[in-house]
């Protein structure tokens, strides 16, 4: 497998929401994925990461998992980052997502308005195929390889 990981700096809106993210059902759209993103992940755990990514930026472990689109320069699926790719989308215009409330709306702007920090417009990210990409982000992690969460022992 070949496992060539370019890390680079990439501006938001050259990234593309997984719609087969193993979080929800397959997505017919980058709206409607963001959509079952904060339907299933939840409105309440969504915020709160929109939250912590104004608060402190992004972790700078934890770099999203881009795939260049085949046929479209400069072009990214995100494999491992959707969430984060959401909440920074929403933190920039919660206005242009409709399936969020009139609440939440005020609040991801509130949160804005009280960054200690610009919400960045572009981040760093580990470029790869598909093929290594799907074996970074799939579980149950075999013999150890990649990232195991602590609950996991």
């Amino acid at each position: 497998m070949n496992s060539d990981v370019k890390r680079k700096e990439v501006n938001l809106n050259t990234l593309v929401i997984y719609a087969e993210n193993p979080r929800h059902e397959p997505a017919e759209n980058e709206e409607k994925a963001m959509e079952l993103l904060w339907t299933k992940v939840g409105s309440r755990k969504m915020i709160n990461l929109a939250k912590d990514i104004a608060e402190n930026g992004l972790n700078p472990n934890e770099l999203p998992i881009l795939v260049p689109i085949e046929g479209e320069k400069n072009k990214y699926e995100v494999y491992d980052g959707n969430r984060r790719l959401t909440a920074l989308r929403l933190l920039s215009n919660p206005d242009k997502y409709g399936f969020i409330p009139k609440a939440q709306k005020e609040r991801l702007k509130k949160l804005v308005e009280d960054s200690p920090n610009p919400i960045p417009h572009a981040i760093f990210a580990c470029i790869t195929n598909e093929d290594y990409a799907l074996s970074l982000v799939n579980y149950p992690r075999p013999k150890g390889h990649g990232l195991v969460t602590a609950q996991s022992y």
